[in-house]
């Protein structure tokens, strides 16, 4: 017979043993070792959900029109963030990837978020802290509903408006903003770049510009197929975080590929 002290010594044996093989357990977002670099497998299209419990309206369009998911968003890495560097920020956001989209700019993860909250606000929070990350090159939301006819009063001429050369821009900071985490670049509030879908209609472009009050003033050819237009828009307001929330509302236009914010002056220009 067993001596109770050799007892409390297997019990204590086996519980050291459970909890070593507890945190040796692997995450599911970390299933890779440490020393592996590449990126999580892509997996196809999801079947995204046809319930609109988790979604989020526009102020700009009616519900019925335009819909986006609070808790599925798009996100695309930097060519240069590690696999690990990837898993570890899935598994901060506590995301699961439940599709992908292969493309030219790179490779969109499709992942489901915890629900951030009923408004759109809150949604546009969540995308600028995905986007402010250094492993991600852009996040966006996810259509549940798109519009149909909201251009419906511009389609009459479908060739792409005329880009023209890239003007001088401003000289005066009266419109730029700081990025909250570089002190040193400075953004124009109310002048950004749009690059369209190659698919896209000058009809779409034309209304779009209308949407947002947006003057077109000049054209940069080496952004995308077609390029990126240059547009001056009404002033959004002097926090950094208002550009980021107009930007991301841009992006999620039907026909547009990414909307980006033009530097009065950077680093770069301080050298």
């Amino acid at each position: 017979m067993r001596r109770r002290d050799d007892c409390c010594l297997l019990l204590t044996a086996a519980i050291a043993l459970a909890c070593a093989s507890t945190r040796t357990l692997p995450s599911p977002h970390l299933a890779a070792t440490p020393g592996d670099t590449s990126w999580p497998a892509l997996p196809p299209l999801p079947a995204l959900p046809s319930d609109s419990t988790f979604t989020v309206e526009s102020p700009r369009y009616p519900r019925s029109q335009l819909l986006y998911y609070r808790n599925i968003v798009g996100v695309t890495f930097n060519r240069s963030a590690s696999g690990v560097t990837i898993r570890n920020l899935l598994a901060r956001y506590q995301t699961s990837v439940i599709g992908g989209v292969a493309g030219a700019a790179g490779s969109e993860y499709i992942v489901r978020v915890p629900d951030p909250g009923p408004t759109l606000q809150a949604l546009d929070s969540l995308l600028a802290r995905l986007g402010r990350e250094p492993a991600v090159s852009s996040a966006s939301s996810v259509y549940y509903r798109t519009p149909s006819s909201i251009y419906a009063g511009h389609q009459s001429d479908t060739t792409r408006p005329a880009m023209p050369e890239l003007l001088n821009l401003p000289q005066d900071t009266t419109f730029t903003v700081h990025r909250p985490d570089d002190s040193l670049s400075l953004y124009y509030r109310n002048i950004v770049g749009i690059v369209f879908d190659d698919t896209t209609s000058g009809s779409t472009i034309r209304a779009l510009l209308h949407l947002y009050h947006g003057t077109l003033i000049g054209g940069s050819p080496y952004t995308g197929s077609f390029g990126a237009y240059i547009v001056e828009v009404p002033d959004p307001g002097p926090g950094f975080d208002k550009l980021d929330a107009l930007l991301n509302r841009m992006t999620r236009e039907p026909g547009v590929s990414y909307a980006y914010g033009l530097t009065y002056r950077s680093a770069l220009d301080l050298r």
